[in-house]
């Protein structure tokens, strides 16, 4: 379990340090997908990085016993209570963590369930569900729900059909999917959120 809190501590380092140079050098400009590459790449690299490890070796002469033995007495009583705050940490971690997997296993199946009330037609390469009923236009994998209220016209509709279609042939449900995975991993990190 030790090993999982310097890795989870190292992935947030990573994780800050790739988001704080998005937002410094990138976050003004235009150059999309580069961004997008740039915000992937960041993510990976917190999840990998942190797995490479470099030991080196340190010796340390002892020149007072008695000194040693007062300080090994002084971790033995604090000890204890560490271990129970490490145990709660990791409970929590793991309560949460599997908690926003089940959330994000739900959305998807209440996503298909959706799909399959409404129904869908195939539409360039995708399966484009329409509806009055839903709040917003959105998709998801090759899933385009396409809100229909009748205050929009027809024109602005043909516009939001379109950037739906550069979603979903971007592949931007593959960064939105590894994006909420890695906020299972580190839900407690806010600039994840």
């Amino acid at each position: 379990m030790e090993l999982l809190f310097g890795y989870l501590i190292k992935s947030v380092l990573y994780t800050t340090i790739f988001y704080g140079v998005y937002c410094v050098f990138l976050r003004s400009e235009t150059f999309y997908r580069f961004n997008r590459l740039f915000l992937t790449l960041g993510l990976l690299v917190s999840i990998v990085l942190p797995l490479i490890t470099f030991n080196y070796e340190v010796t340390l002469a002892a020149d007072d016993r008695g000194n040693q033995l007062a300080i090994a007495a002084t971790e033995v009583g604090s000890s204890s209570l560490m271990d129970l705050g490490k145990q709660l940490f990791y409970y929590a971690y793991f309560t949460v963590g599997c908690l926003l997997l089940f959330r994000q296993l739900f959305g998807l199946w209440k996503l298909k369930k959706l799909a399959n009330n409404y129904g869908y037609i195939n539409y360039q390469g995708c399966r484009l569900i329409t509806s009055a009923q839903l709040e917003s236009s959105f998709s998801v994998v090759n899933y385009v729900f396409l809100a229909t209220p009748t205050v929009i016209s027809d024109q602005d509709r043909a516009l939001i059909l379109e950037h739906q279609l550069a979603h979903v042939k971007q592949s931007h449900w593959v960064d939105l999917s590894l994006l909420q995975l890695f906020c299972v991993l580190q839900w407690f990190n806010p600039i994840v959120w």
